[in-house]
């Protein structure tokens, strides 16, 4: 399950980078991810990019019906990059559960904690209702929902 979700990250990264750069065509200051210039290290932080980009394209998007279109898909994007760290959060405190005494589970748990904040942090960051996605985004979503419906399945 963690390959998919890790699958599905990568869809999502990869779509926001296909739109981000569309976008720096308008907007210089969307940065794209692993953005080494001077530019893009000074602006945001790797973590913030999808905020940084998100609030920049909500204010594109007041002028033109593209940029709308586009600041739609990255909510979207958003929101189900929150699931999705919603999902590996729940997974790896599964492993957590099973892990044996000589795991390193203060690894896990600090992988835990830092996928639960991150997932918070952008759900109350950009207000989002995870249930209301759309487009492409909500085929992500309900693959991983789908994943977790069956990992809970074969646990029960």
């Amino acid at each position: 399950m963690m390959e998919a979700i890790e699958q599905a990250e990568a869809q999502i990264k990869q779509a926001e980078q296909e739109i981000y750069e569309s976008l720096q065509e308008s907007d210089a200051r969307i940065a794209l991810h692993d953005d080494s210039s001077l530019q893009g290290l000074l602006s945001l932080n790797s973590d913030d990019v999808s905020l940084g980009n998100l609030q920049i394209a909500d204010s594109m998007a007041e002028t033109s019906g593209d940029h709308a279109i586009q600041a739609k898909q990255l909510r979207n994007l958003l929101g189900v990059r929150v699931v999705v760290l919603q999902a590996k959060a729940d997974l790896l405190q599964h492993g957590v559960g099973f892990a044996e005494p000589d795991d390193e589970v203060g690894d896990l748990e600090n992988r835990v904690m830092s996928n639960s904040r991150q997932a918070n942090y952008y759900l109350n960051q950009f207000g989002a209702d995870v249930e209301s996605i759309s487009g492409d985004a909500k085929i992500i979503k309900e693959q991983i929902d789908q994943l977790r419906a069956n990992d809970m399945n074969s646990h029960s």
